[in-house]
């Protein structure tokens, strides 16, 4: 089963990835091939804090969506964003996480994004409660509780 998702990790450009991929094989977690462009651009792309919330809003709705893995993938997306074609750039849904920490993450990447002139939907908070989209899930799915 192939999940379409991506995460955003700060890095020195002289580190070594973490993980086993062959050569010139996009990675999921380094973001090199989002520089050329993350599904369609017509669809929306939900952005997540965590790689489970990216993989749960991907079961729960069918839609693309990637993580940034913490408040440090702020300048990586921004970055990537900005040296994106207009026509290429994917409708950015902020769907990060519906606490206190997650509301100012919102308002960072928010600012950031509008900053460059970056249209982009900040998304309800999560639905019964939830902190996140993995949490909804396993609610959803009655996997807890």
């Amino acid at each position: 089963v192939t999940i379409p998702y991506s995460v955003f990790r700060m890095c020195k450009t002289e580190a070594k990835p973490k993980e086993l991929k062959p050569s010139g094989v996009p990675s999921p977690i380094w973001c090199e091939h989002l520089l050329k462009g993350l599904g369609e651009a017509e669809k929306p792309l939900f952005v997540t804090e965590g790689v489970f919330d990216a993989m749960s809003l991907t079961s729960l709705l069918d839609v693309q969506a990637c993580a940034l893995c913490g408040a440090s993938g702020t300048t990586r997306l921004l970055q990537i964003m900005a040296h994106t074609p207009k026509d290429k750039r994917p409708n950015l849904r902020l769907s990060l996480d519906s606490d206190e920490a997650g509301a100012r993450f919102t308002e960072t990447m928010s600012e950031g994004l509008k900053g460059l002139g970056i249209p982009h939907v900040i998304t309800k908070p999560y639905p019964k409660g939830c902190k996140d989209a993995n949490e909804l899930l396993i609610m959803e799915r009655g996997l807890c509780g």
